[in-house]
């Protein structure tokens, strides 16, 4: 009916705190670590979306566990990376 929904988890994540946990799962020698920069033009320094309206009206829920969905996500890709 021409309505517009934020379908973001609602979960806020840093940049670091992703980067970080990315390495310990993929990474579990430490060999390697997160280098970071200035920020660019166009970086979006905090990503904040309010998705009341598409859990209100559309009744849709979202998977609030990010850290072990991470993990559940990285097992394979550790697995043919590492064998």
């Amino acid at each position: 009916n021409g309505k517009a929904y934020n379908a973001a988890s609602g979960i806020e994540v840093t940049i670091s705190d992703l980067a970080n946990k990315m390495l310990e799962l993929l990474d579990p020698s430490n060999s390697l670590v997160a280098e970071y920069g200035d920020p660019l033009i166009g970086d979006i320094m905090k990503f904040d979306i309010d998705n009341s309206r598409v859990k209100e009206d559309l009744k849709v829920e979202f998977n609030t566990d990010f850290w072990g969905t991470l993990k559940l996500t990285f097992s394979d890709t550790s697995k043919f990376l590492y064998g």
